[in-house]
């Protein structure tokens, strides 16, 4: 009867890893999905790029018009405070010319 004897690996062999040249069906696979999926990250951040800068248009546009509105708002409160100023100025000036007034600013003179 024979009995089986093991090989045991040489020091050299077991250490090393082994350079296969040769290009396989699995290495250009490997390639073309790199290729491939590089290509399509690539698009995806183009579309990405194209609806964000649509958007950030339109919010330009949005706080343009918010910004119109409230100097128009603004300019619309100054009128008023103008108006009130110059209505309060006219109220006092009668008071200041009716005869009463003007008797007692004779006697200090």
């Amino acid at each position: 009867m024979k009995t089986k004897t093991t090989e045991t690996a040489t020091p050299d062999a077991r250490g090393r890893l082994k350079f296969d040249p040769t290009i396989n069906p699995g290495t250009i696979v490997q390639v073309l999905v790199v290729i491939g999926s590089s290509v399509l990250a690539y698009g995806s951040y183009r579309e990405d790029r194209v609806r964000q800068d649509g958007r950030i248009g339109q919010a330009e546009v949005l706080v343009e018009r918010d910004r119109q509105s409230m100097r128009e708002t603004l300019q619309e409160i100054k009128n008023r405070m103008d108006a009130l100023e110059r209505h309060h100025q006219r109220s006092r000036e009668p008071q200041a010319t009716s005869p009463s007034c003007v008797a007692a600013e004779g006697r200090k003179t």
